[in-house]
Formats: structure tokens, C-alpha cells, sequence
């Protein structure tokens, strides 16, 4: 029996081979494979509890003595910052949102390397919720039908975090819509005046929409619909 003792942790995280030559009295050789496991990693997902920026959620992992760890360049979004510390054998990557989620949950991956002999890259997923804010007062109002006519106002809601620009991209011609753009402040509701440019000569009411984009520190853009009814 042949007793083989390792003389060095394996410093990566995949296996690694080697060869024992035995040469025998009669001149035979036996090649033995010796096989060194890897370092087992293993690292859980992230997922942030709330939908707002400046939110963080972390998750720790095991990485091989005397190695280190980097988050590789480019492998992650704009929604979120990542950074990686190492004390003795343990990783930790802690996720910060940098932008509020305004639409429904998302995920994305960001890439995790062991510095080893060889490098060894890993994907973690993190995912961020979905706000759940009711972006105005209502999404539908009604206005009269004579040119100049008041009808009701849009209100964009205080709920919507602080921060987020808006923009009207699109509405019906047959109003007017005050102020077009603007930047919330999380705080305050925003009233929007509404007035009638064109009569309804048409005998029956007629609607149109209001489309709003809202986009976030990070680019994210969400398009939102306020529904406009010009009675007869």
C-alpha cells in the first residue's frame, strides 16, 4: 500500500492533478494519478429588502488561505455597487442599490474572482424588489369639453422616491399639460394643470392619454399612463 500525504493546501477551488512514477526491482514502471481536491465555494444570492437606493445585502463565502478576491469589472449593472473584503478564509460581497426600482422586481449577476493558481471566476445573482408606489393621485381624469375648460388636475405622487426625473413624451391634442418635466422630491405631491385646447364638436366623449417617463439615477426608464376623458 502506498500512503500519499499532501504537502500544500490546493489554492484553488478546482481540482488538480498529478502523477507518482513507481519504478519496480525488475525494471517495470506504475504511473499513480494522484487527484487534490479543490477548494469548495459556495456563496449565497443576494436579495435586498427594500426597493429604494442606498439600500445593501451582503453574503459571505470560504476562499482558500493566502488568497484574495476582486469583483471582476463591467459584470454587473448600474442599479447596484459592489465590493469584496477577505479576513483570513472568509469572503464577504456586499451589494449597496444605488438607484430605487420603479418597476416590477429585478435580477442581475455580478461576477466574483478568486485569485488563485489559476483564477477562478463565480456569478452571484442579487435581486432588488419592486417598490409597489402608486405613481399618481389617479390614472384617469376627466375634463370638459369647451376649449378652455378646467377639468381635473394630474397629481404625481409624493411615493415616488425623491430624485427620479419625469417627462411628458406624449398626450392628446386636445389638451394642455403644466409643467411637461420636472424632478421629484419624495416629499410633496405634484399637481400638474390640465386645460382644454380643442372643443369635443364630436358629440360623444372621447379619451386620449397622458404618457409620463420617469427615469432613474441609473438611466432605468419607466413609462406611465394617465387617461384622459373630454366629455361631450
Amino acid at each position: 500500500m502506498i500512503r500519499v500525504t499532501a504537502k500544500t493546501d490546493n489554492p484553488g477551488v478546482a481540482d488538480r492533478i498529478g502523477y507518482v512514477v513507481i519504478s519496480f526491482a525488475n525494471g517495470e514502471k506504475a504511473w499513480v494519478k494522484i487527484i487534490q481536491n479543490g477548494f469548495p465555494f459556495s456563496a449565497g444570492s443576494i436579495i435586498l429588502n427594500r426597493a429604494t437606493a442606498g439600500i445593501t445585502g451582503s453574503t459571505t463565502f470560504t476562499l482558500p488561505s493566502g488568497c484574495s478576491a476582486t469583483v471582476v469589472p463591467g459584470s454587473y449593472p448600474a442599479w447596484f455597487t459592489p465590493s469584496v473584503s477577505v479576513n483570513g478564509g472568509t469572503g464577504t460581497l456586499t451589494i449597496t442599490s444605488t438607484s430605487a426600482n420603479l418597476g416590477d422586481q429585478r435580477t442581475a449577476t455580478v461576477d466574483v474572482m478568486i485569485n488563485s493558481n489559476p483564477n477562478y471566476t463565480y456569478t452571484i445573482t442579487v435581486t432588488q424588489p419592486a417598490t409597489g408606489v402608486s405613481f399618481f393621485g389617479d390614472t384617469s381624469i376627466d375634463v370638459n369639453k369647451a376649449v378652455g375648460g378646467k377639468g381635473d388636475n394630474i397629481t404625481i405622487s409624493k411615493n415616488v422616491p425623491s430624485g427620479i426625473s419625469w417627462e411628458i413624451i406624449s398626450k392628446p391634442d386636445f389638451i394642455s399639460v403644466s409643467p411637461v418635466s420636472g424632478v421629484t422630491d419624495g416629499k410633496n405631491d405634484m399637481k400638474l394643470t390640465v386645460a382644454v385646447t380643442e372643443a369635443n364638436t364630436s358629440g360623444s366623449a372621447r379619451t386620449g392619454e397622458v404618457i409620463f417617463r420617469f427615469t432613474a439615477p441609473d438611466g432605468s426608464t419607466y413609462d406611465k399612463i394617465v387617461t384622459v376623458t373630454q366629455s361631450k
